[in-house]
């Protein structure tokens, strides 16, 4: 039985977003916003459902959130029947790509068969459990508005604005915001050169990193370490524990230097 949450559910949610830390945070982030959303704005933006037993209905077995067109599952269904019933659901619902732990994709393809990967199909998931270095003297601030965030995207890779309109992108930053999103900004030569940001929902135990992005020109500088630490800083002041999806092999390197390390991996497909 598939059914819509509800704010009752905050129990449940917490519990089963407390067991997957990378897609818990997120989902809980996603929760809180659309409690939050009182003028029902993004009604359409997202949506979260909960995946329980026919016959044992206060059981909760899995969490299924979709935000824009990506759809992620926190805990698993636990019979042939749910993972039929849950594949027959996402078959109806809008198009878009499943994210996740690579052992939730890599089962939902056993079942289901293998469909084309999508632009970046899989990346390292780091947890950091170091203090960073002090960043008291850098000039990492929050931003002032979050167009800030769309603007240094748009700048830093040309194609970002083809794929993200300006309004858009914005809905799902204030979408993030209002469940506990926080963005800042380095500025360097009296300009923002590097944006990220940081989900901190209430009731969850870890801040998920996201938007990690530093102007070309800026680059080689050391401004992503600096900003990566101070979004670190951030979760451990309030006794939270950092975590980000890694994009690629690459850059798993450079994170492992910031007091990372890779506990698992990350894929998605498209549905």
């Amino acid at each position: 039985m598939i059914r819509l949450a509800t704010q009752e559910d905050r129990t449940t949610i917490e519990r089963l977003c407390a067991k997957e830390p990378w897609d818990g945070t997120e989902v809980m982030t996603a929760y809180l916003s659309r409690c939050a959303d009182t003028a029902q704005v993004d009604w359409q933006y997202s949506d979260l459902w909960v995946g329980q037993s026919q016959t044992q209905k206060q059981n909760a077995q899995y969490l299924l959130c979709r935000i824009g067109q990506t759809y992620r599952i926190v805990g698993s269904p636990r019979s042939k029947e749910r993972w039929e019933e849950l594949h027959h659901f996402l078959q109806m619902q809008p198009a878009g790509k499943l994210a996740g732990s690579a052992k939730l994709i890599d089962g939902y393809d056993l079942r289901f068969g293998q469909l084309p990967a999508v632009s970046h199909p899989s990346g390292p998931r780091m947890i950091c459990q170091r203090l960073p270095d002090d960043v008291s003297e850098s000039s990492v601030c929050s931003c002032e508005g979050l167009g800030e965030v769309y603007d240094l995207l748009a700048q830093a890779d040309p194609s970002f604005a083809k794929r993200h309109t300006k309004d858009d992108y914005l809905a799902r930053l204030l979408f993030l915001k209002r469940g506990g999103g926080q963005f800042f900004k380095l500025c360097l030569q009296g300009r923002a050169a590097a944006v990220g940001g940081i989900l901190l929902p209430e009731g969850c135990d870890y801040g998920l990193i996201l938007n990690l992005c530093t102007l070309p020109e800026f680059r080689g500088q050391g401004l992503g370490g600096q900003l990566v630490s101070r979004l670190c800083l951030e979760a451990f002041w309030q006794g939270k524990t950092p975590l980000l999806d890694c994009a690629d092999q690459q850059l798993e390197s450079f994170y492992q230097k910031l007091g990372f390390v890779t506990t698992s991996e990350w894929k998605s497909r498209q549905l």
